[in-house]
């Protein structure tokens, strides 16, 4: 009986704590904070407003264009900016909310 502690019977209360802790959380990292938002909203507990609502919050403009920076990466070019505009470009994609995805590419 090879992984009989994996079942269905314990899945759902393991996705009941995920889903306590995902929604408890709040963080000003914008990583965690688009990570969050994306997960939140493939797990169902967000609409795609709320979660184009919260990743807008943690971007940054200059001009006419959008972008997404970690704190860390201020002033460079990193891999992880690059992912971070792409959750937001997909959440904002999601919600058809074109027109500020458009500034970001």
């Amino acid at each position: 009986k090879a992984q009989s502690w994996l079942s269905l019977s314990t899945l759902a209360p393991a996705l009941a704590k995920a889903q306590a802790y995902l929604e408890a959380q709040s963080s000003s990292d914008s990583y965690v904070a688009l990570l969050r938002a994306h997960a939140l909203v493939l797990a169902g507990l967000w609409d795609k407003d709320q979660a184009a609502t919260e990743v807008l919050s943690k971007s940054s403009t200059r001009g006419l264009y959008r972008y997404w920076s970690h704190s860390s990466t201020e002033g460079e070019v990193k891999t992880l900016d690059i992912e971070m505009t792409g959750y937001g470009l997909l959440a904002l994609t999601l919600a058809d909310r074109l027109g500020e995805a458009f500034q970001a590419v």
